[in-house]
């Protein structure tokens, strides 16, 4: 029985990770914003496993929401918002804990990547309707791009 627990807690963990990311993908497309009822459990979360697990090497994690903050400073607001600030939390945590502070940086590079490709997509689109702006939200490239550094083989 106890067998039979461990192998289903991944696989409950991983459903629940992705029902959360689609919900976050959703709201964030069609709202603009990353509410904090979906990033802020999710961030406490992360750093209370740090505490409980003392893992202190996760905290490296943190630098992606540092990075993310000091952005939205400089740019008093424009672009980007609380909410992948609080985004990047938990899964900064979780890139950290799982494939080091290296794929945290390949994350964050892969992100920008994402969101420049889809942005350009958009632009396109937005021309042939005569749209002036139409910029992606981030919160969707920053879960791709954690899907791809965390479940790819380093």
């Amino acid at each position: 029985m106890q067998n039979l627990i461990a192998q289903a807690v991944p696989i409950v963990g991983l459903g629940g990770a992705a029902v959360w990311a689609v919900a976050l993908i959703i709201y964030d497309v069609r709202q603009r914003r990353l509410p904090d009822f979906l990033t802020l459990p999710a961030a406490a979360l992360a750093l209370g496993w740090i505490g409980f697990t003392l893992q202190w090497h996760a905290l490296w994690g943190l630098l992606w929401s540092a990075l993310y903050l000091l952005l939205a400073l400089a740019s008093n607001g424009q672009g980007m918002g609380g909410g992948d600030i609080k985004l990047a939390v938990s899964l900064g945590v979780v890139i950290v804990k799982h494939s080091g502070v290296f794929a945290l940086l390949v994350a964050i590079g892969l992100t920008a990547v994402i969101a420049l490709i889809w942005g350009l997509i958009l632009r396109g689109r937005a021309r042939q309707r005569g749209i002036d702006r139409a910029d992606p939200p981030n919160g969707p490239a920053m879960l791709f791009a954690t899907a791809i550094v965390v479940f790819t083989p380093w």
